[in-house]
Protein backbone atom coordinates (compact mmCIF):
# COMPACT_ATOMS: atom_id res chain seq x y z
CA UNK A 1 0.00 0.00 0.00
CA UNK A 2 1.80 3.49 -1.08
CA UNK A 3 1.51 6.22 1.35
CA UNK A 4 -1.32 7.85 -0.65
CA UNK A 5 -3.43 5.06 0.16
CA UNK A 6 -2.91 4.31 3.74
CA UNK A 7 -5.46 5.05 6.27
CA UNK A 8 -5.31 6.69 9.84
CA UNK A 9 -2.53 4.96 12.21
CA UNK A 10 -2.95 3.61 15.31
CA UNK A 11 -0.76 2.14 17.81
CA UNK A 12 -0.86 -1.17 19.59
CA UNK A 13 -1.40 -1.04 22.89
CA UNK A 14 0.71 -3.93 23.94
CA UNK A 15 3.61 -3.84 21.42
CA UNK A 16 3.23 -0.02 20.21
CA UNK A 17 3.55 -1.24 16.55
CA UNK A 18 1.81 1.56 14.61
CA UNK A 19 -0.10 0.26 11.76
CA UNK A 20 -3.16 1.05 9.78
CA UNK A 21 -6.23 1.10 12.02
CA UNK A 22 -8.05 -1.12 10.31
CA UNK A 23 -5.31 -4.23 10.33
CA UNK A 24 -5.75 -3.40 14.59
CA UNK A 25 -8.64 -3.92 17.07
CA UNK A 26 -10.50 -1.23 18.74
CA UNK A 27 -11.30 -2.12 22.21
CA UNK A 28 -13.61 -0.10 24.23
CA UNK A 29 -14.99 0.04 27.56
CA UNK A 30 -18.61 -0.69 27.82
CA UNK A 31 -20.49 -0.54 31.70
CA UNK A 32 -16.88 -1.23 32.94
CA UNK A 33 -16.34 -4.26 30.64
CA UNK A 34 -13.65 -4.32 27.50
CA UNK A 35 -15.30 -5.47 24.49
CA UNK A 36 -13.99 -5.59 20.80
CA UNK A 37 -15.43 -2.45 18.40
CA UNK A 38 -14.96 -4.22 15.18
CA UNK A 39 -16.67 -1.50 13.35
CA UNK A 40 -14.76 1.41 15.10
CA UNK A 41 -18.78 2.97 16.03
CA UNK A 42 -18.52 2.35 20.27
CA UNK A 43 -18.47 5.78 21.80
CA UNK A 44 -16.06 7.06 23.96
CA UNK A 45 -12.18 6.06 24.08
CA UNK A 46 -11.01 3.38 22.25
CA UNK A 47 -7.45 1.59 22.41
CA UNK A 48 -6.29 -0.74 19.80
CA UNK A 49 -4.46 -3.90 19.92
CA UNK A 50 -2.79 -6.19 17.12
CA UNK A 51 -5.10 -9.24 16.88
CA UNK A 52 -2.31 -11.76 18.17
CA UNK A 53 -2.39 -13.56 21.13
CA UNK A 54 0.81 -11.99 22.56
CA UNK A 55 -0.39 -8.58 22.38
CA UNK A 56 -3.68 -9.46 23.24
CA UNK A 57 -2.37 -11.29 26.28
CA UNK A 58 -0.04 -7.78 27.11
CA UNK A 59 -2.97 -5.79 26.55
CA UNK A 60 -4.76 -7.66 29.43
CA UNK A 61 -1.75 -7.75 31.68
CA UNK A 62 -0.56 -4.68 33.94
CA UNK A 63 -3.56 -2.47 33.72
CA UNK A 64 -2.75 -1.64 30.01
CA UNK A 65 -6.23 -1.76 29.59
CA UNK A 66 -7.51 0.66 32.41
CA UNK A 67 -4.84 2.79 31.58
CA UNK A 68 -5.65 3.09 28.16
CA UNK A 69 -9.79 3.63 28.24
CA UNK A 70 -8.89 6.00 30.82
CA UNK A 71 -11.11 3.73 33.48
CA UNK A 72 -11.01 1.09 35.75
CA UNK A 73 -12.20 -1.86 33.35
CA UNK A 74 -13.06 -5.80 34.63
CA UNK A 75 -10.85 -6.89 31.46
CA UNK A 76 -12.09 -10.96 31.95
CA UNK A 77 -10.74 -14.05 30.74
CA UNK A 78 -8.38 -13.61 27.99
CA UNK A 79 -9.49 -16.82 26.67
CA UNK A 80 -12.45 -16.24 26.83
CA UNK A 81 -12.17 -12.91 25.37
CA UNK A 82 -10.20 -14.40 22.32
CA UNK A 83 -13.06 -16.81 21.55
CA UNK A 84 -15.82 -13.87 21.08
CA UNK A 85 -13.63 -12.23 19.21
CA UNK A 86 -13.42 -14.76 16.48
CA UNK A 87 -16.72 -15.34 16.58
CA UNK A 88 -17.68 -11.56 16.25
CA UNK A 89 -15.04 -11.54 13.32
CA UNK A 90 -16.18 -14.55 11.77
CA UNK A 91 -19.84 -13.01 11.64
CA UNK A 92 -18.14 -9.69 10.23
CA UNK A 93 -16.78 -11.52 7.16
CA UNK A 94 -20.12 -13.79 6.37
CA UNK A 95 -21.57 -10.17 6.20
CA UNK A 96 -19.23 -8.86 4.01
CA UNK A 97 -19.38 -12.48 2.12
CA UNK A 98 -23.38 -11.85 1.80
CA UNK A 99 -23.05 -8.18 0.23
CA UNK A 100 -20.23 -9.96 -2.26
CA UNK A 101 -22.85 -12.67 -3.43
CA UNK A 102 -25.65 -9.19 -4.18
CA UNK A 103 -23.14 -7.34 -5.56
CA UNK A 104 -22.18 -10.37 -8.07
CA UNK A 105 -18.46 -10.35 -6.99
CA UNK A 106 -19.08 -13.82 -5.00
CA UNK A 107 -18.97 -17.02 -7.43
CA UNK A 108 -18.69 -20.53 -5.62
CA UNK A 109 -18.41 -23.86 -6.79
CA UNK A 110 -14.70 -25.22 -8.25
CA UNK A 111 -15.80 -24.95 -11.92
CA UNK A 112 -17.29 -21.78 -11.28
CA UNK A 113 -14.03 -20.44 -9.67
CA UNK A 114 -11.72 -22.56 -11.75
CA UNK A 115 -13.05 -20.28 -15.05
CA UNK A 116 -13.03 -17.07 -13.08
CA UNK A 117 -9.59 -17.35 -11.89
CA UNK A 118 -8.36 -18.38 -15.76
CA UNK A 119 -9.97 -15.20 -16.40
CA UNK A 120 -7.88 -13.30 -14.06
CA UNK A 121 -11.11 -12.32 -12.38
CA UNK A 122 -10.47 -13.53 -9.24
CA UNK A 123 -8.72 -11.88 -6.17
CA UNK A 124 -8.65 -14.24 -3.99
CA UNK A 125 -9.95 -17.98 -3.05
CA UNK A 126 -11.04 -19.61 0.03
CA UNK A 127 -11.80 -22.73 1.10
CA UNK A 128 -13.20 -24.46 4.11
CA UNK A 129 -11.89 -25.76 6.54
CA UNK A 130 -12.89 -29.42 6.31
CA UNK A 131 -12.52 -29.78 2.57
CA UNK A 132 -11.59 -33.37 1.55
CA UNK A 133 -8.45 -34.01 -0.14
CA UNK A 134 -9.86 -35.28 -2.74
CA UNK A 135 -11.73 -31.58 -3.54
CA UNK A 136 -8.27 -30.22 -2.38
CA UNK A 137 -6.40 -31.82 -5.78
CA UNK A 138 -9.11 -30.11 -8.02
CA UNK A 139 -9.03 -27.10 -7.05
CA UNK A 140 -8.10 -24.75 -9.32
CA UNK A 141 -3.82 -24.38 -9.55
CA UNK A 142 -3.19 -20.69 -9.21
CA UNK A 143 -0.34 -20.71 -7.37
CA UNK A 144 -0.82 -16.34 -7.87
CA UNK A 145 -3.23 -16.20 -5.89
CA UNK A 146 -4.10 -16.07 -2.25
CA UNK A 147 -6.08 -18.68 -0.04
CA UNK A 148 -7.83 -18.50 2.89
CA UNK A 149 -9.41 -21.13 5.34
CA UNK A 150 -12.33 -19.88 6.51
CA UNK A 151 -15.57 -21.75 8.40
CA UNK A 152 -16.48 -25.63 7.54
CA UNK A 153 -18.24 -26.37 4.01
CA UNK A 154 -21.66 -26.45 5.64
CA UNK A 155 -21.16 -22.90 8.03
CA UNK A 156 -20.12 -21.73 4.43
CA UNK A 157 -22.64 -22.98 2.73
CA UNK A 158 -25.17 -21.35 5.39
CA UNK A 159 -23.40 -18.35 4.94
CA UNK A 160 -24.28 -18.28 1.37
CA UNK A 161 -27.76 -19.37 1.61
CA UNK A 162 -26.87 -22.68 0.41
CA UNK A 163 -26.46 -26.59 1.84
CA UNK A 164 -22.42 -27.03 1.54
CA UNK A 165 -20.07 -24.92 -0.17
CA UNK A 166 -16.13 -25.68 -0.24
CA UNK A 167 -14.56 -23.20 -2.38
CA UNK A 168 -15.32 -19.93 -3.19
CA UNK A 169 -13.89 -16.78 -4.79
CA UNK A 170 -14.32 -12.83 -4.74
CA UNK A 171 -14.06 -11.04 -7.81
CA UNK A 172 -11.32 -7.89 -8.00
CA UNK A 173 -12.53 -4.82 -6.70
CA UNK A 174 -13.05 -2.62 -3.01
CA UNK A 175 -15.21 -5.34 -1.27
CA UNK A 176 -12.12 -8.14 -2.35
CA UNK A 177 -10.07 -5.79 -0.60
CA UNK A 178 -12.20 -5.47 2.23
CA UNK A 179 -12.98 -9.06 3.09
CA UNK A 180 -9.51 -10.06 2.29
CA UNK A 181 -7.94 -7.50 5.07
CA UNK A 182 -10.90 -9.13 7.63
CA UNK A 183 -9.69 -13.09 6.73
CA UNK A 184 -5.97 -11.58 7.49
CA UNK A 185 -6.98 -10.30 10.85
CA UNK A 186 -9.11 -13.47 11.32
CA UNK A 187 -7.08 -15.78 10.85
CA UNK A 188 -4.03 -14.16 13.15
CA UNK A 189 -6.75 -15.22 15.65
CA UNK A 190 -5.28 -18.70 14.68
CA UNK A 191 -2.83 -18.68 17.33
CA UNK A 192 -4.99 -18.33 20.36
CA UNK A 193 -6.19 -21.50 20.47
CA UNK A 194 -9.93 -20.72 20.01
Amino acid sequence: MSEKEQGPQRTCIACRREADKDDLVRLAAVNGRVVADLLGKLGGRGVYVCPSEKCIAAAFGNERLSRGLKQKVASGDIAEFAAGLRELMARRIVSLLHMAQKAGVLVAGATAVEERCNKNEAAFMMVASDLSERSAGKLPDVSRLRRFVFLDKDRLGAALGRESVGIIAILHGGLARTIARELVRYGSLADLGV
